[in-house]
This record gives structure tokens, C-alpha cells and sequence, in this order.
């Protein structure tokens, strides 16, 4: 039976055992894969770590605009500015408002509101860091 005769075919030695096939030889190959087998495992937790870091920014993102709008004032995030488009006739100078952003109305309503003091809007330019925006 040792000669080959059992039927189930004997397992290939690799090519380093097979020429010197002394227990240093099998050591070092043993040794080589263990070495190469906790390579692999760190390499593979590495890039999971990293795919599981980038999963979690593509969810961050889709989640900020809810925390947004639950704060309620978009002015103290900076996303926003308020901006008022004016048309400007050049013959009697006499401004119009065609648009604003809904900071600048916010900005608009909050000032009517309050009672006057001080020189006029008109007289100051934007209240409150709002810009206007002419056009003739």
C-alpha cells in the first residue's frame, strides 16, 4: 500500500520540500505562511475599517439637513445670505424690488416689526449685513 496502490492519491509536496525535505525547510515555509496569513488579516481589516468609515460619511451627509432645519435659523449655520434684487430705473433712479432670499425676507419682516430707530434703511444701505443687488 505505501507504493500507491491504496487508490487515493497522495498530496504534492511543494517544489522547496520536495528537493530538501528536512523539518528546517518546513519550518521556514510554515513560518513564511504564517507570516503572509496575518498580512492578509490586517490588510483585510484595514480596508473594512475604511469601507465602514466611508459608509457612515455617505449617511452623515443625508442626516445634517434634518439637524438643519430642527435648529430652526438657517442665518447661524452660514449658509444662506440675505440678498435683495432691485431694479434700478436710470432715467428717475426710482428702485424696485424684483426678488429676494428667504433670509432677506425673514430680515425684512423682522425689521418691520421692530419700532425705527436711528437713521432710515435707505439712509444705511442693507440692514443687518444683508446685501442689495442693483440692476438698470
Amino acid at each position: 500500500m505505501r507504493n500507491g496502490s491504496s487508490g487515493a492519491p497522495r498530496p504534492t509536496k511543494p517544489a522547496s520540500v520536495k528537493n530538501n525535505p528536512d523539518v528546517e525547510a518546513c519550518c521556514a515555509i510554515f513560518s513564511h505562511m504564517t507570516l503572509v496569513t496575518g498580512r492578509l488579516q490586517r490588510i483585510y481589516l484595514k480596508f473594512y475599517k475604511e469601507l465602514e468609515r466611508i459608509k457612515a460619511a455617505r449617511r452623515k451627509p443625508a442626516e445634517q439637513p434634518d439637524e438643519s432645519k430642527k435648529s430652526g435659523d438657517s442665518h447661524e449655520s452660514g449658509d444662506t445670505a440675505a440678498v435683495n434684487l432691485y431694479w434700478v430705473d436710470a432715467k428717475t433712479g426710482e428702485r424696485t424690488l424684483v426678488a429676494q432670499t428667504p433670509e432677506a425676507e425673514r430680515l425684512t419682516k423682522l425689521r418691520q416689526s421692530e419700532p425705527p430707530t436711528g437713521p432710515s434703511a435707505n439712509e444705511c444701505g442693507p440692514a443687518r449685513g444683508g446685501q442689495d443687488v442693483e440692476t438698470s
